[in-house]
């Protein structure tokens, strides 16, 4: 028979272990993740008052107020920021860890999943002072503009390697692909 201190234990021993090592590897990405998890939680929480405060404001406009089918897709649109993440972290640890060992060299250090956080930061700070304006709140007028040459400048840094030169060998290969070819 298996004591169930001894499991709970091991469990937690796994866990804390885990989370030990992720904490290692994620070094300066680790406060920024906790940045955009409370910045995810606001955005979706001023959303929620904008909406409910235009309904109150427009009680006859019918598009106005809470929506449970906008509620759900703002959720699924957050849960799929830690998917962008995690694919700028991949491409991290690609870069840093197997393309050299295939012979392949980037001009540039890994530091796509902080990129990517950074810009869904910027994103969400965006939309909370949207939601301010929604709700008749006075923003400062330089910290919208602040906060969209932040994200302009971080957007800029990840577009330097948009086309991306790759180093195979003596052959240089350039690289370009753009997942939004229908938008333009």
């Amino acid at each position: 028979m298996i004591n169930e201190n001894v499991v709970s234990g091991g469990v937690k021993f796994i866990l804390v272990t885990f989370g030990a090592i992720v904490s290692a590897q994620l070094r300066i990405l680790y406060p920024v993740l906790i940045f955009l998890i409370i910045e995810m939680i606001f955005d979706y929480g001023s959303g929620v008052a904008a909406a409910k405060y235009e309904k109150l404001k427009f009680p006859e406009d019918k598009t106005k107020g809470l929506s449970s089918k906008i509620g759900f897709m703002g959720i699924l649109k957050k849960s799929m920021y830690g998917v962008l993440v995690v694919v700028g972290m991949t491409v991290d640890f690609l870069v840093v860890h197997l393309a050299s060992e295939l012979g392949i060299q980037f001009p540039y250090p890994a530091f796509f999943g902080l990129l990517v956080a950074v810009w869904l930061i910027l994103n969400d700070a965006l939309s909370i002072l949207e939601n301010c304006v929604r709700m008749d709140l006075g923003i400062p007028p330089f910290l919208e503009k602040v906060v969209m040459a932040l994200k302009i400048k971080v957007e800029d840094k990840g577009l330097e390697h948009e086309d991306v030169a790759v180093k195979e060998g003596s052959e240089t290969v350039n690289a370009h692909y753009d997942l939004r070819k229908d938008d333009k």
